[in-house]
């Protein structure tokens, strides 16, 4: 058990990208680390891979041994043959198998939309590493500004580290919304196996998928700020009653990070604004149900 705080249940936040999910972690490792103030060492993230592609990132703590079991000491070299300092970065097999060797415990975690496919897998994991339940948190946007959001992205020096980056050179941002890059169903796939994306209906599956995300706590991106509270409230305790404060520095940074020209869906051409509405016809069903729902009964 840590020492400052208590962990009531361990969050899984699934990061769906251009959905503040580089904010909502980081506000999520600020504020544990809030919790731990005065306590060293502090937390540390580890990038769990899988086939070379980083599909979680888990916040973790490290007990001792013998008599210091029950205190947190500095997290142990993860080494290998080829790395003889500390990897932030380890496939996932080999965390799991290492684990419990290094009294390791996992206090949240952050899933990639590359590791939706097998979230099942990383969250028996998380309970078993972590000896908690846990609570699933996503955070949708209207999938027409994530759409724009992701073009002004890939085009801006803020993705060269990306796959796709420069892959859109000089399309216009109304081409972009009829191509084949806006993939129907997008966030529906990301949970299906990746041989079996090539054949995947996304209409048969829909019902599947929207079981899946029932048993999540699913808010707007423009409820950032509200979702970390509660997720601080439902998932930690602290003896003084310590409150987190959100770091309004680092919402900013990302404010600031990939800005550019969003159209109003109304303003398009009519061949443009349908083509656009066809190809995010499941991604809208898919915010309405969860989003569009939720804020018509609640507020």
């Amino acid at each position: 058990m840590i020492t400052d705080f208590n962990v009531k249940y361990i969050p899984v936040f699934y990061h769906v990208p251009k959905c503040a999910g580089t904010y909502i972690k980081g506000q999520i490792l600020s504020g544990l680390n809030q919790l731990l103030m005065g306590q060293r060492p502090r937390l540390k993230s580890v990038w769990l891979e899988f086939n070379s592609t980083v599909i979680a990132e888990l916040y973790v703590v490290c007990r001792g041994s013998g008599l210091d079991k029950s205190k947190y000491v500095n997290l142990p070299s993860l080494k290998s043959a080829n790395h003889r300092r500390l990897m932030r970065s380890i496939k996932y097999e080999h965390f799991i198998g290492k684990y419990k060797e290094l009294n390791i415990d996992v206090v949240a975690v952050n899933i990639n939309s590359d590791g939706f496919w097998m979230h099942e897998h990383i969250c028996d994991f998380v309970k078993l590493a972590g000896g908690k339940g846990l609570q699933k948190y996503m955070i949708m946007r209207s999938p027409f500004e994530r759409a724009c959001s992701n073009f002004n992205y890939l085009k801006s020096s803020n993705s060269s580290h990306e796959k796709a980056h420069g892959s859109l050179k000089s399309i216009s941002i109304q081409d972009y919304l009829v191509s084949k890059e806006v993939e129907s169903g997008w966030l529906l796939k990301c949970f299906a196996k990746p041989q079996h994306v090539a054949n995947y209906c996304v209409m048969d599956n829909f019902e599947h998928i929207c079981r899946i995300l029932d048993k999540f706590t699913i808010r707007d991106i423009k409820d950032c700020d509200r979702l970390i509270k509660l997720i601080f409230s439902e998932c930690f305790s602290h003896p003084h009653d310590r409150k987190i404060y959100i770091d309004e520095e680092l919402g900013q940074r990302n404010s600031n990070k990939s800005s550019g020209f969003t159209p109003i869906l109304e303003f398009l051409d009519d061949r443009t604004k349908e083509k656009t509405l066809e190809n995010l016809k499941y991604d809208n069903m898919l915010y309405d149900r969860f989003v569009g729902n939720y804020y018509e009964t609640n507020i």
